[in-house]
Formats: structure tokens, C-alpha cells, sequence
């Protein structure tokens, strides 16, 4: 899929679109949508910064790529002013007095945050059911779990609620509910990006990860809020990832895969389709694809 990112800043440029019937619409569709993937909205705020970004357009002033674009925040983040719950009964009324260093950072690029997200209770779980909100339902399937613990930002994302979400990450809480939700998830480099502002599951291992429709949209987004900050002292900078790299894949000669995973009869026999599928359009551009048990030494 294109960027919805670079797709949404075009309409915003060329004002097909405003960004307050942007945000607006997004507000209505996260309002209406029955998959349990919301804490809070943050309407009066979101249409607040909407109405600037569409302001400094009518002036001729130039926006950047992220500017007016609205996005999800998992409860687990510190967001000035707004409840961070992290869907337990415990912080139902704790409201945040910072934001978090990774949020921060999208909002002063010009993105607006709309709504706090669904999650497993302080982050432990992996369907999204143990929340005082409720259960997150799959994007795809209601009768199944969304995955957890950011279920509810995969949902948001799948479901054309939000533009991209923020999720944190310690064991698969954001590539688990990413993969059962069809959307793409990352859990970035230690390090890479601030845990600061971040409820801590495990701080050794927890990392803030995007989650979006697009690979582009995640670099964009891993883009903006990755390097050092003063306020965690595990960060580094980084370097940023050129959009020609996602493009150039000259230098990948092996892909290896658990075979033993393809042999199991628990997996859908449509998901085992699509994968032997990629499999093969790998062999087409030449590249070894190597099948590997899980205690194969090159795995």
C-alpha cells in the first residue's frame, strides 16, 4: 500500500481536504466503531491543532509531511492533561502532567493525536481482553481477539480509524496485534527511540514501536521519533533510513524461514497460501530461500 502519510499531505496542500473535516471524520469513524479500541477521544484538542494547520495553509505557509496528520497514542503514554489510564482500575482517574518524549516529538512535527488507545491492563497480555474498557475485537474478524497488548492502536490503524498509531513493545505487543490485524507493527532497536513517558513493563526490553498500513509510513514516522534524549539514558542517535532503502533490496541474497511452522496444522490454510506465495516471488528475483528448524544453528 502507498503512504497514507505523503497521500494525506498532498490532499492537505492542495486543499481537497482540510484538516478539520479531516480529523473530524476520523473522530466520527472512532465514535461509531464498535471494536472497542478507544479509551478517550481527544476531540476538543485535535480540532483545535486542526484548525491551525488549515489556518497556516490558507496563509500560503508550507506545512511538513506529518503536519495535520492524526494519529492514535496507545494508554500507556503520558499525554499533558489527558487521562493515561494504561486500561486499568488503578489509574482510571490519573491524569498525565508531561508527555511522553516520543509523542512530544510528533506533535511538534505537526501531528495530532485523537484519541487514547485500547490495551491490555498495563500492558500484560497478548489478546486485549484484560481491560477495565472491555475487549478489543480483530479489525478483520469481531469474534476473535485483535491481539494484544496494542490491540486497540492494530484496530485503530486496520480500520482507517487513525492515520498510524504509537504502541510500546516488550515481547510482540506491537507486531503480535499488528500481524493478526493485517497492518504493518515494528519493534525498533533498543534504544533507538525514548522510553521516557512510557509505563514501564520491563525496562530493559520495552521500546516504542509504530504501527501503519504502509513500511513507508512506519519509516517516516521511526524517523521522527528516534534519537537521544536527555531524559532517557539508554537513547543514541541514529541515523536516519532513506526512503531508497526500503526500495533496495540488491543486497538481500538469503531468506530463511521455520519450516516447522509451515508443517503445523494450526495454521489458516489462506495465511500458509499468501506465505509460500512470497516465497515464491523471492525465488523469482533470485534470492535463496532457505528453509530452517528452530534449532538450526543459522537461524
Amino acid at each position: 500500500m502507498q503512504s497514507q502519510i505523503k497521500h494525506i499531505h498532498q490532499q492537505l496542500i492542495s486543499k481537497q481536504i482540510s484538516c478539520v473535516d479531516l480529523v473530524q471524520q476520523r473522530l466520527d469513524l472512532l465514535k461509531q466503531n464498535s471494536h472497542g479500541s478507544v479509551n478517550a477521544l481527544l476531540d476538543a484538542n485535535a480540532l483545535k491543532q486542526a484548525q491551525a494547520v488549515d489556518t497556516k495553509i490558507a496563509n500560503g505557509e508550507n506545512i511538513g509531511l506529518l503536519e495535520g496528520i492524526p494519529f492514535g497514542v496507545k494508554d500507556v503514554f503520558m499525554l499533558q492533561g489527558t487521562f493515561t489510564t494504561a486500561s486499568s482500575d488503578f489509574l482510571k482517574q490519573y491524569k498525565s502532567a508531561y508527555t511522553a518524549s516520543a509523542i512530544q516529538k510528533l506533535i511538534d512535527a505537526g501531528a495530532i493525536p485523537i484519541v487514547k488507545e485500547n490495551c491490555d491492563s498495563f500492558g500484560h497480555g497478548s489478546s486485549n481482553e484484560n481491560s477495565i474498557f472491555g475487549p478489543v475485537n480483530n479489525a478483520k474478524d469481531p469474534s476473535l481477539v485483535a491481539g494484544g497488548s496494542s490491540g486497540g492502536s492494530a484496530v485503530n490503524v486496520a480500520k482507517d480509524y487513525t492515520v498510524f498509531s504509537i504502541g510500546g513493545d516488550t515481547g510482540g505487543s506491537v507486531r503480535q496485534p499488528a500481524g493478526y490485524n493485517g497492518v504493518y507493527g515494528l519493534k525498533p532497536t533498543y534504544g533507538r527511540i525514548s522510553r521516557y513517558g512510557l509505563m514501564a513493563y520491563a525496562s530493559s526490553t520495552d521500546c516504542v514501536g509504530p504501527l501503519a498500513k504502509s513500511v513507508e509510513d512506519i519509516r517516516i514516522v521511526l524517523n521522527t521519533i528516534s534519537g537521544k534524549d536527555v531524559k532517557d539514558q539508554t537513547t543514541y542517535e541514529s541515523a536516519p533510513i532513506d526512503e531508497a532503502v526500503l526500495a533496495d533490496t540488491g543486497s538481500v541474497k538469503t531468506v530463511g524461514y521455520f519450516k516447522n511452522l509451515l508443517e503445523n496444522d494450526a495454521m489458516d490454510a489462506s495465511i500458509k497460501a499468501d506465505f509460500m506465495a512470497t516465497l515464491e516471488k523471492l525465488k523469482a528475483k533470485g534470492i535463496e530461500v532457505k528453509p530452517l528448524d528452530f534449532i538450526d544453528a543459522e537461524a
